[in-house]
């Protein structure tokens, strides 16, 4: 499948900040590039097919060699016309470059004649995150046995993001992980834009299913207002002007040492 992604990040690259190659922080917050696009539905089991049977394993063998940490796709279940989503997550920006292109050149060499992408989405664009709480996804995916993710988009001011993040790290984030770690979640996180579209403030949620990822928020906002009196569940909820939710199918991503 034809991608564009490796030239937008490309591009982006030349354009913002990011450390020396040579001394990368181990503990800087990875970048999570975010490919969103508008697929006629007739055609996404084939999409769904070729990211488990193509892609995953170019995915994969990125991730087993360290050039990436993870990477895979999404379906919607519910939301906006943004209906098939591909991700990789990396230790900076640098690095999704490089296995963005790692992933063209592979899939351009195994299947030249491959234009199922661009033939089947007529819309399509790029985001660029940085993961500021969570640690991604936990266990294995498949098409026939997905996870449930939430995707909750906010637009905050930007000079409360800083503020915000802080906040969130010191009393939902900790809540959150602890539900990750009883087995509630399967990843939960926020993400805060580097590069792309008005929504700059992003939460992830992923579950078994939907019920259990009801299950989840629930447990969430009863120990939050135990543990945080007053405090809303999220503080962006009170800070930032506009908000919209997307419910996906996760339906390929690798695993690493799971």
């Amino acid at each position: 499948m034809h991608r564009t992604l490796p030239l937008v990040l490309t591009l982006v690259a030349t354009a913002l900040p990011r450390p020396a190659l040579a001394q990368p922080d181990a503990a800087a917050p990875p970048t999570v590039a975010m490919s969103f696009w508008q697929c006629d539905r007739a055609a996404m089991d084939q999409l769904i097919e070729a990211e488990q049977t193509r892609s995953l394993p170019i995915y994969q063998s990125l991730v087993d060699s360290g050039q990436m940490f993870e990477a895979g796709a999404m379906t919607h279940a519910w939301g906006d016309e943004w209906n098939f989503v591909l991700y990789v997550v990396a230790q900076d920006l640098a690095a999704a470059v490089a296995a963005n292109s790692a992933i063209q050149s592979a899939y351009a060499e195994r299947w030249p004649d491959d234009n199922l992408l661009v033939e089947s989405c007529t819309g399509h664009f790029d985001n660029i995150y940085t993961a500021r709480t969570g640690e991604g996804f936990t266990g294995a995916v498949s098409p026939d046995d997905p996870a449930t993710v939430a995707l909750s988009f906010w637009q905050c001011p930007l000079h409360e993001v800083g503020r915000l993040m802080e906040e969130e790290g010191r009393g939902s984030a900790v809540i959150a992980q602890e539900l990750t770690n009883e087995g509630l979640w399967r990843g939960s996180g926020f993400m805060t834009h580097a590069w792309g579209d008005v929504w700059n403030v992003v939460r992830y949620s992923a579950a078994d299913d939907l019920p259990s990822l009801l299950t989840a928020f629930d447990a969430m906002g009863e120990r939050m207002e135990s543990r945080f009196p007053g405090m809303a569940a999220t503080n962006v909820n009170a800070t930032c002007s506009q908000h919209k939710d997307n419910i996906y199918d996760l339906v390929v991503r690798t695993t690493q040492g799971e």
